[in-house]
């Protein structure tokens, strides 16, 4: 069978969903992990490199301040989730030492959205959209260090029964308001009364993204895991159970041949490189003993791009 197997890297974009697991009542991810950003000024998202930080990196308004015309960054975060429920949000994050140094009362505060959305629109007409961080109320030297806070018991989100069965991501809109704060990690979770140690124990959730670890000289992943599919006719992509296959199932091209007109359908993965190279392909696969039986040579090929 032939259909088409496209293999999407995201080098340069990060374009990612983050993925609530079965069960939990909570997702967690890198501050610096957004989905996108929208670049503004005279304050703007960056991800700058921190020792401190969880992942080694965090996301930081740079520029300077406007409080009173802001928000004018956006970082977007698109969170998948699999319980409904109403979520509180915690946010592990700091001030810049080297600005709090002249004024104690700043680098502490950002623009959280009400609700979820993916909300651009800058400028002061836009606060009623958010709600200010907590966080504004602590000062210097003592918000120098990353800690963890929760927001207001009246700030939270709901996720309901619907939201999990849409096809489109819940998206978290974060907006700048006074330049040298910085974020690490967030976590929203049903529980309002979890410590920072037991935010510090939880592990990020999964991302719709295959990321290539630090040092390896290979990216794997399990065909039927993280791809978008696109369902074709006469052959379309699917995942089936298959209790030979390593993770307990497969993508399989189901429906009926037209190869002279293929591809029909698409399978796409999104991949993170952290090594630079030329990369050789390796796929585990098999062709299906029901369609073999007629015809040895059938069931044997796809459609695979030349480029990312």
């Amino acid at each position: 069978m032939a259909a088409g197997l496209l293999l999407a890297g995201t080098q340069m974009a990060d374009a990612l969903t983050v993925t609530q697991a079965p069960g939990s009542g909570l997702i967690a991810f890198e501050a610096e992990k957004t989905s996108d950003i929208v670049a503004g000024t005279p304050e703007t998202w960056g991800k700058e490199a921190d020792a401190a930080a969880s992942g080694g990196a965090a996301l930081v308004a740079e520029g300077t301040n406007d409080t009173g015309t802001s928000p004018h960054s956006f970082a977007h975060y698109h969170l998948r989730f699999a319980t409904a429920g109403t979520y509180y949000i915690y946010y592990r994050w700091r001030s810049d030492p080297a600005r709090t140094g002249g004024d104690v009362n700043t680098a502490n505060s950002s623009w959280l959205a009400k609700t979820f959305g993916s909300l651009s629109a800058p400028g002061a007409d836009s606060q009623v959209d958010y709600n200010r961080t907590d966080s504004n109320n602590s000062t210097a030297p003592a918000n120098n260090d990353y800690a963890w806070r929760r927001d207001l018991d009246t700030f939270t989100y709901t996720v309901s029964e619907n939201d999990l069965t849409n096809a489109a991501p819940l998206v978290l809109t974060l907006g700048t308001r006074e330049a040298g704060m910085a974020f690490d990690r967030f976590i929203l979770s049903t529980d309002s009364t979890l410590t920072s140690a037991q935010l510090d124990a939880q592990a990020n959730s999964d991302t719709d993204i295959v990321e290539q670890g630090s040092g390896q000289n290979y990216v794997a992943f399990e065909a039927e895991g993280k791809v978008t599919l696109i369902a074709g006719t006469p052959e379309t992509w699917a995942k089936e159970t298959d209790a030979a296959a390593s993770g307990g199932a497969a993508l399989v091209a189901e429906g009926t041949n037209d190869t002279g007109t293929s591809p029909h359908s698409f399978a796409q993965y999104q991949l993170r490189f952290s090594a630079a190279g030329t990369y050789y392909i390796y796929y585990r696969w098999r062709s299906d003993p029901a369609r073999t039986g007629g015809d040895v040579n059938t069931a044997n090929s796809s459609w695979l791009a030349k480029t990312f």
